[in-house]
C-alpha cells in the first residue's frame, strides 16, 4: 500500500488537485504519524519485513526500565508477532473450513477465526508465563500507536476533501 502511494505520487509529478484525494495527500497525511506508528503500518499494512526490527526497539524502549534491554525487545518481538498474525491459521479467519462438501466450523479457533496464541508457542521466543503483564504492555504501545496513526492519517485526508 505504502510503496503504491509513494510510486503513484512520484509518478503523479507530486501534482496535486483542489477536486479530489491524490497520492500526495496520502504521504503528506501519513507523514504526520510517529515512527512507530508508520513502522507499525509498513510492518502489518504494507508485509515490510524491514520494520520489524526498529518497531521491536522503539516497543522495548516504552516497556518497564527495570527489564534487561534484550528481554524488553524479547517481549516487543513476540507482541509485534501475535498483532501481526491474528488469524487463525487453519481457516484463515473464515471461522469455517471444508470437510467434504460442506462447510463446518473450525475445530483449531473454535469459530471465532482467531489464532490460538498459546503459552509454549509464547516461551518458544522467551516470554515466559510470569510476563504476561509485559506482553499486555507491549500490545497497549502497539495499540495506542496504530490508532494514532490511523487517526492523525484520516484527519489530514478529511482535511484534503
Amino acid at each position: 500500500m505504502i510503496r503504491e502511494t509513494v510510486a503513484s505520487a512520484l509518478d503523479s509529478g507530486l501534482k496535486d488537485s483542489p477536486e479530489r484525494e491524490t497520492p500526495l495527500d496520502r504521504v503528506t497525511a501519513f507523514a504526520g504519524a510517529s515512527r512507530l506508528g508508520t513502522l507499525l503500518w509498513r510492518l502489518k499494512y504494507a508485509n515490510d519485513p524491514r520494520a520489524f526490527k526498529p518497531a521491536s526497539l522503539l516497543i522495548g524502549k516504552k516497556l518497564p526500565r527495570n527489564l534487561h534491554g534484550s528481554m524488553r525487545i524479547t517481549i516487543a518481538q513476540r507482541a509485534l508477532k501475535e498483532w501481526c498474525m491474528p488469524m487463525c491459521e487453519t481457516c484463515n479467519g473464515a471461522k469455517e473450513v471444508m470437510r467434504g462438501d460442506k462447510m463446518v466450523e473450525c475445530k483449531t479457533c473454535n469459530g471465532t477465526g482467531k489464532r490460538r496464541h498459546t503459552e509454549v508457542d509464547r516461551m518458544l521466543d522467551g516470554v515466559t508465563p510470569r510476563m504476561a503483564p509485559l506482553l499486555g504492555a507491549a500490545f497497549q504501545v502497539i495499540r495506542e500507536h496504530d490508532v494514532d496513526t490511523a487517526v492523525v492519517t484520516l484527519q489530514r485526508l478529511d482535511r484534503c476533501s
